[in-house]
């Protein structure tokens, strides 16, 4: 079993900052949050899109079943690594066709020269 630093108080999922370790179950590191999406006008949390900590890995969706806890300086899933991260755990969300919000690093997305401003 690995050891986990001191992950700090319980926190909500609005709180959860951009750059939060993951662990497993297993505490076994999984990677670092890379966007929380969540409907926040209905006040629902989906879950996390974990960046991997090598680069030869994609992304991976943990959705809100597969988290045990978020804290300030981590977040904690119910599975070990493979399940957790399995590219047979990833599927389209039916309600990912509807509007999200997320909350990502990088600048902003910028609307293409061929719209105007209103």
């Amino acid at each position: 079993m690995n050891v986990v630093e001191d992950l700090g108080a319980k926190i909500s999922y609005l709180a959860l900052p951009v750059g939060t370790r993951v662990y497993d179950v297993d505490s076994a590191p999984v990677g670092v949050v890379e966007h929380v999406l969540t409907d926040e006008p209905k006040d629902i949390f989906h879950g996390i899109i974990v960046a991997p900590p090598g680069p030869d890995q994609s992304h991976r969706f943990a959705q809100r079943e597969q988290i045990a806890d978020l804290y300030e300086r981590g977040s904690c899933c119910r599975y070990p690594v493979p399940r957790c991260t399995s590219r047979a755990r990833i599927r389209r969300p039916e309600w990912s066709r509807k509007r999200l919000t997320t909350r990502c690093s990088g600048p902003a997305p910028r609307a293409p020269a061929s719209i105007s401003a209103l």
